[in-house]
């Protein structure tokens, strides 16, 4: 079986060690005890953001670069010159949401990325089909035998109009800049805490 046009999602979990981990998480929660409140203008949401405006925070580059390495080995493309640009921290506290969008606003965004840092666990992230075919499938009755023969596919199906990760803590997905995605209304007290970057290719 082959599939024609597939949509690459690639995840590693238990992706840092626990002192880098913490470590990040001191530098956000001081950089947020500083700018809390800030909002990107940008953006149509309410989520505590240092996107598109200069954080404190020392990321770790390195780990980033070697996870988007394996990524692109496991994909089989040629060895190229890329650009971890810009990372950014999302910090949602209840009721938190992030609305739908992609990451093709950055020029030469091949790649996006999202590291999973505290507070994830039971929340989602929400992926759009990139293709609207799924829109035939949708149209029939639940009792017509087209969505019958459908009915127990995966969620991530070609047929399917979404698709939903849960992530855990200490976990990174990389996927195209180009899939539109979303987070849900954030529903904890305990803040979700994620870290975010797109991936340039160089010339």
């Amino acid at each position: 079986m082959n599939f024609l046009f597939p949509t690459p999602f690639f995840g590693l979990d238990n992706f840092l060690s626990e002192d880098v981990t913490k470590n990040l998480y001191d530098q956000i929660l001081e950089d947020i005890s500083k700018n809390i409140g800030y909002v990107n203008p940008n953006w149509d949401c309410l989520v505590n953001t240092s996107a598109q405006r200069d954080d404190a925070v020392v990321y770790p580059m390195d780990s980033f670069k070697q996870a988007y390495e394996e990524f692109s080995s496991q994909l089989h493309l040629s060895e190229h010159l890329y650009e971890l640009i810009n990372p950014w921290y999302n910090f949602y506290t209840k009721g938190q949401n992030q609305e739908p969008h992609t990451h093709l606003y950055a020029p030469n965004a091949m790649f996006s990325a999202v590291y999973f840092l505290k507070g994830t666990d039971n929340t989602k992230i929400v992926f759009s089909n990139p293709s609207q075919n799924w829109l035939n499938y949708h149209s029939y009755d639940a009792h017509h035998p087209v969505a019958k023969i459908h009915k127990n596919i995966p969620e991530h199906s070609y047929v399917m109009n979404k698709y939903v990760h849960e992530p855990r803590d200490n976990q990174i997905i990389f996927f195209p800049a180009y899939l539109s995605h979303y987070v849900p209304a954030h529903r904890f007290d305990t803040p979700r805490i994620t870290v975010s970057f797109n991936i340039e290719l160089g010339e």
